[in-house]
């Protein structure tokens, strides 16, 4: 009885360090995917389905996609997009993928999931919305870098 009982502790422990020295294996998530589950949770818990903010992408892209843009979401989906410089609707499918807070939580998550080489990201305090993200996909390549601001965000209650 005695050598079964070690056997079971033994199993135990086996078990229990194996989820912590195994990467990937660690049931309470960490660093940037334990922000953006934090941040999510905050987001989900504030219930805002209709909002506007102004977006401003940095990259080495054409002036159509690094002008500011204000996007006007209700029921989560996105009723419009215009560039803030200029009083016309956006052109550019560019925004598409971009155009609601929970379609750049994606666009995070798939930072994480690809392994981008640098990804920062800061989250608001009151509502958990990214208000800034910083990729970097890949060190040593050129121009392939991404940054989205999200300013002037506005819930409608």
């Amino acid at each position: 009885m005695k050598y079964l009982n070690r056997v079971v502790l033994a199993c135990g422990l086996i078990a229990v360090l194996s989820l912590v020295l195994i990467p990937g294996c660690n049931p309470v998530p960490g660093g940037l995917q334990g922000e953006l589950n934090t941040a999510r949770a905050k987001w989900q818990k504030a219930n805002i389905d209709d909002y506007s903010f102004r977006l401003r992408v940095g990259c080495f892209c054409p002036p159509e996609i690094v002008l500011p843009v204000i996007i006007k979401v209700e029921n989560g989906i996105a009723i419009s997009k215009g560039y803030t410089q200029e009083p016309k609707e956006v052109a550019t499918p560019y925004f598409d993928r971009v155009e609601t807070v929970d379609k750049l939580f994606g666009i995070i998550q798939d930072a994480i999931d690809t392994g981008a080489d640098s990804l920062i990201v800061e989250y608001d305090a009151a509502y958990g919305y990214p208000k800034s993200i910083q990729i970097d996909p890949i060190k040593e390549a050129i121009d392939e870098e991404v940054a989205y601001f999200i300013e002037l965000f506005t819930p409608v209650r």
